[in-house]
């Protein structure tokens, strides 16, 4: 929504099945000045998009419980809702996994500091031209 002519914050999708590296980062990235949502697998992740949940962006783990992994949402998120900024932590995947599973994003290793999310978002969003006087819903497609 706009408030007062702002822009609105960007909107962060975070995947993380580890309770407390999930909420370290969400808080993180709201004191940086992200709306974030955050689905704890890929499983629900898909069932946000699906359902319209609007995103800018998302942050996701790779190793996860469920039916599809963090590499298996990057793809899916490519096939069904189009550019859509990702970035990928993990601590067991490298550039050359992503590529080989035919999905773009960027890998910052783990263990990372939140600061170097916050801050490859912000290029992400403001290089890709996300950045709008319109709320997310206003700028993308749902995803299905």
């Amino acid at each position: 929504m706009k408030v007062n002519g702002a822009k609105s914050p960007p909107v962060v999708l975070v995947v993380e099945d580890e309770a407390l590296i999930r909420m370290t980062l969400v808080d993180y990235l709201e004191e940086a000045g992200f709306t974030v949502r955050e689905a704890d697998g890929a499983d629900v992740a898909v069932k946000m998009l699906t359902a319209g949940e609007a995103v800018d962006a998302v942050v996701t783990d790779v190793r996860m419980p469920g039916s599809m992994n963090g590499l298996g949402l990057i793809s899916w998120i490519r096939d069904y809702c189009g550019v859509i900024p990702v970035i990928v932590t993990s601590g067991y995947v490298t550039r050359d996994d992503v590529r080989q599973a035919n999905a773009t994003a960027a890998v910052i290793p783990k263990p990372y500091a939140p600061r170097d999310i916050s801050d490859l978002l912000h290029t992400l969003i403001r290089s890709a031209s996300y950045t709008s006087a319109e709320p997310a819903a206003d700028r993308y497609l749902s995803c299905d």
